[in-house]
């Protein structure tokens, strides 16, 4: 399995999680759909989203993960936990 389908299959394992959170159905979410852009997450959920992806995959977010761009789609957030768990391995 190459790099891209990895993000591509994190990015998948993400969708339901990000989904509860937002309190929407986790086939309202495409991988490059805007969720902040769109107000499917708010800054609150945001917070919320951070916390359990701390817990979920064991990587410590710090205030310089929580921006804009990170959150913004599920792809985005894949590449961000895919470089705290590399970082991890390293």
């Amino acid at each position: 399995m190459d790099v891209q389908e990895k993000m591509q299959e994190l990015a998948e394992e993400l969708r339901p999680l990000v989904a509860r959170i937002a309190l929407v159905a986790a086939e309202e979410l495409s991988l490059d759909r805007d969720l902040l852009a769109t107000g499917f997450l708010d800054s609150i959920q945001v917070i919320e989203l951070a916390t359990e992806l701390e817990s979920k995959y064991a990587i410590s977010l710090d205030a310089m993960d929580l921006t804009p761009e990170n959150f913004s789609k599920l792809e985005n957030l894949a590449d961000l936990i895919s470089r705290h768990l590399a970082a991890q391995e390293s």
